[in-house]
């Protein structure tokens, strides 16, 4: 099989049988998610400092809420990737997701890190059909 490229506004997918190349910005995604994460995380530990000094239960609360939340988020952020090229013997998986009108997909590495590919609602269908024929995937 020749190399099949698919273009978004935002991105580029490049298919051949030996490899997958993805062109976005999946490493300014990660790196916006988790620099905002930290954010939340100071605001909700400033919350919990300001409880120690008012009393206010809501301050404890909303504080540790926050914390918890955004530590969960950092988790699951360092669970992925931003590999541009992905060989076809590392690909444990590829699942083709919709979640609220949005269409993506996940590509399950060896590793168990998860590159996920966003913002291709007008190439899903093509981009689904190849792979489909080519890799290994999970529906």
């Amino acid at each position: 099989m020749d190399k099949l490229t698919f273009k978004t506004n935002k991105s580029e997918i490049s298919i051949t049988d030996e490899k997958i190349v993805i062109k976005d910005k999946e490493k300014r995604l990660i790196q916006y998610v988790i620099i905002s994460s930290i954010c939340w995380i100071i605001l909700g530990i400033t919350s919990i400092i300001r409880f120690s000094k008012t009393g206010d239960q809501f301050l404890l609360w909303t504080g540790m809420g926050i914390g918890i939340v955004n530590s969960v988020i950092i988790a699951l952020v360092l669970l992925r990737t931003s590999k541009s090229e992905i060989l076809k013997t590392d690909i444990k998986s590829i699942v083709f997701k919709q979640r609220m009108g949005n269409k993506f997909i996940d590509i399950k590495l060896m590793d168990n890190k998860i590159r996920r590919i966003n913002q291709i609602d007008e190439i899903y269908e093509d981009v689904r059909k190849q792979l489909e024929t080519n890799y290994q995937t999970n529906n």
